[in-house]
């Protein structure tokens, strides 16, 4: 049997996971957000045989960000010289996903379409964030409140291997958001009050993981 008939386009997550990222290492690093999108793509495109844009659907990527990210990665593949060193790295990931355990993010993706992180899971979480105290000032009931819709896409993130601006809310929501925003400042400016926030969101998102099967 080929790898390519072993295969099972629900496994193919949106974003390339963090422990194939070694077979990509070097290649792209400017461009890696797109290029582990663009990986996900051609991974259905070799098992249907089928076109970017219905590939990209069928792992419910956005029309216009597949066309722009597309865009980006075939001119870094014309212009590094580096095409074949990346194709022979999604090969090596094809046999990687023939063999390894799957998972089938597809069905995490429709099982968290429309959820929402409940009220009492996040006060719980935040005041586990914040050693255990329940925010109190207006200033921290705001912040709380702010950062509900930013936990619920964190964890649809962790949980269905994909972006935070691929969330369908954010989709349907034209225009900068808070809540990419707040996601941003606990991934690129941690402190320690966002780290413990990080820690727990990523204990809960295994934990909702487990739950989904």
């Amino acid at each position: 049997m080929s790898t390519c008939a072993a295969l099972n386009p629900a496994t193919f997550p949106q974003r390339l996971p963090a422990r194939w990222h070694a077979e990509l290492h070097g290649l792209g690093d400017a461009i890696a957000l797109h290029l582990h999108r663009d990986v996900a793509i051609r991974l259905a495109q070799m098992v249907h045989a089928t076109s970017r844009n219905q590939a990209a659907e069928y792992l419910g990527l956005p029309p216009a960000r597949t066309h722009n990210g597309g865009v980006r990665v075939t001119s870094w593949l014309r212009s590094s010289g580096k095409a074949s060193e990346c194709f022979r790295a999604i090969s090596r990931i094809a046999d990687r996903l023939a063999t390894e355990p799957l998972i089938d993010y597809r069905r995490r993706r429709e099982a968290l379409r429309d959820w929402t992180l409940p009220d009492l899971d996040w006060h719980s979480i935040l005041a586990e964030a914040t050693h255990r105290h329940p925010p109190r000032s207006n200033h921290d009931a705001i912040c709380a409140r702010e950062g509900h819709p930013a936990a619920t896409i964190y964890v649809w993130a962790e949980a269905t291997s994909s972006q935070p601006r691929l969330h369908p809310a954010i989709q349907r929501t034209p225009g900068p958001s808070t809540a990419l925003q707040r996601i941003r400042a606990m991934v690129q400016h941690p402190s320690s009050r966002l780290d413990a926030l990080r820690n727990a969101l990523d204990r809960y998102s295994h934990d909702l993981i487990a739950q989904i099967g």
